[in-house]
């Protein structure tokens, strides 16, 4: 017997098609009644075979109201559609004509099995080819026909797809699997963000940054906001603490700077201050240790400087002094004989210049004493208190003493004006006694020369050498 629906034979007493699973007991004069569903809802491509063929359903009479079905090709014309290409399904490309219509293109059309109520010679699913009549024959087994069933099969397997796919991202956007995003916690309070992130499933770690941005904020997260990451992973919160002045006094200044920038304080300066304490070493820090800052807050450091003996060659005495106590030191004065500096000028101290001494100390300062001028006096003294002088033997009174030049290396040029004279002793017939006798003046002129301790070393003069008494 034939199946009222697809048109195949079946033995006689066959409850069902062998080809469709049609009930055969069904009268034949009505088809058995489907769920109408004339358009299927899309569903993702499945790759069977190639693009380019479509599957159509006849949901009325004569072909009218065909549906396609666009698997694997251009999507379908109507909206709504579901489309597979007849080569995914049949190995081949086929479109299939209405039923009854002239086969014109080598293709076969399938009538749709899912009209409520339909012809039973055309609610067939025909995979034969039509006839150069035009008409359909009934297809045989191993035509290659799809039968209800697969048909079936294949929609469903393509929608359970599609909902599969959904499903899949919808559970993932809902964070049923894969993991949770770091939720956006920068800027609440340390308690907030933790409270967030661990109800978020996320174990928390807390690391502290020197900020200018309200205390006790979080800063940024790591890994950052919106970041999937495993439930339990860690999440560290980088948070906002105050930068302080740190604690550097009696630390060296290399020292204080690498504290300082580990604070962050970028506006310090160092002022060198005298000091007894080691060179370098730090005396204090303004504003306080502790205190608060920004990182452009002034912070000045005064470092220790040692005290040195100045450079006071050159200045008067008042001024050499002075320059000297304000070091801290104790002055000691003394003469130097210098014909370099004018005479009470500071000269020299001991220690010398540049000498680091801690305040204090003492320091003797030496004034200039000219020689020139002590050995001139010197000179002149010499000549004016002679009672004579012994030239060459001869005797000589000084009567003046003219220019005295220092001549340097101890020695001073002289001029006097000095004149011989002669004593005799009278007889006793003559009244006893003595008799002077002078002769003329003369300019004599010579030099005396001095040794360092201002004794006179000796005296040369035109004359000859001359001995003072």
């Amino acid at each position: 017997m034939k199946c009222p629906l697809c048109q195949s034979p079946n033995a006689a007493g066959a409850k069902f098609c062998s080809e469709c699973g049609c009930d055969l007991r069904t009268p034949t004069e009505v088809l058995p009644v489907f769920p109408q569903a004339t358009t299927l809802p899309v569903v993702p491509q499945v790759p069977l075979a190639a693009d380019g063929a479509t599957l159509s359903f006849d949901d009325g009479p004569q072909g009218q109201q065909a549906s396609t079905l666009p698997i694997g090709g251009a999507p379908a014309e109507e909206a709504g559609s579901v489309a597979c290409t007849a080569a995914q399904m049949f190995g081949g490309t086929r479109e299939m004509p209405a039923v009854g219509e002239p086969d014109t293109s080598g293709t076969e059309r399938f009538a749709s099995p899912f009209a409520a109520s339909a012809d039973p010679a055309r609610g067939v699913f025909a995979s034969a080819p039509a006839g150069p009549d035009g008409k359909g024959k009934a297809p045989g087994k191993g035509s290659g026909r799809l039968t209800r069933k697969q048909m079936v099969a294949i929609v469903i397997a393509a929608v359970l797809a599609a909902a599969a796919i959904a499903a899949a991202g919808v559970t993932y956007a809902m964070e049923l699997w894969g993991g949770h995003s770091v939720p956006d916690v920068v800027g609440m309070t340390q308690a907030k963000a933790r409270t967030t992130l661990e109800d978020a499933g996320f174990a928390v770690t807390v690391l502290e940054v020197k900020s200018d941005d309200t205390e006790n904020t979080v800063l940024l997260t790591d890994p950052g906001v919106g970041t999937r990451a495993p439930e339990g992973s860690e999440v560290a919160i980088h948070i906002a603490v105050a930068r302080v002045v740190p604690e550097v006094v009696g630390t060296t200044q290399s020292e204080a700077e690498a504290l300082m920038a580990d604070e962050g304080l970028q506006n310090v300066t160092y002022e060198p201050t005298k000091s007894n304490e080691p060179e370098g070493t730090v005396l204090g820090v303004d504003p306080a240790p502790g205190t608060k800052a920004q990182a452009q807050t002034p912070v000045k450091v005064q470092v220790a400087e040692p005290y040195t003996v100045p450079d006071i060659a050159g200045k008067s005495r008042d001024e050499a002094v002075a320059a000297l106590e304000a070091e801290g030191y104790e002055v000691t004065e003394a003469q130097v004989n210098t014909e370099d500096y004018a005479e009470g000028t500071a000269v020299t101290t001991d220690p010398p210049a540049g000498t680091k001494l801690d305040s204090g100390s003492g320091v003797t300062l030496y004034l200039a004493h000219n020689r020139s001028t002590e050995l001139i006096e010197l000179t002149r003294k010499l000549f004016g208190d002679a009672s004579s002088l012994t030239i060459n033997g001869g005797t000589y009174e000084v009567r003046s003493v003219g220019d005295v030049t220092y001549k340097g290396d101890g020695a001073c040029s002289f001029s006097i004006v000095a004149r011989p004279f002669a004593t005799t002793q009278l007889p006793w017939f003559l009244g006893g006694g003595t008799k002077t006798e002078y002769g003329s003046e003369e300019t004599i002129t010579g030099t005396v020369t001095w040794t360092d301790a201002n004794k006179l070393g000796s005296i040369d003069s035109s004359l000859g050498a001359v001995k003072a008494s």
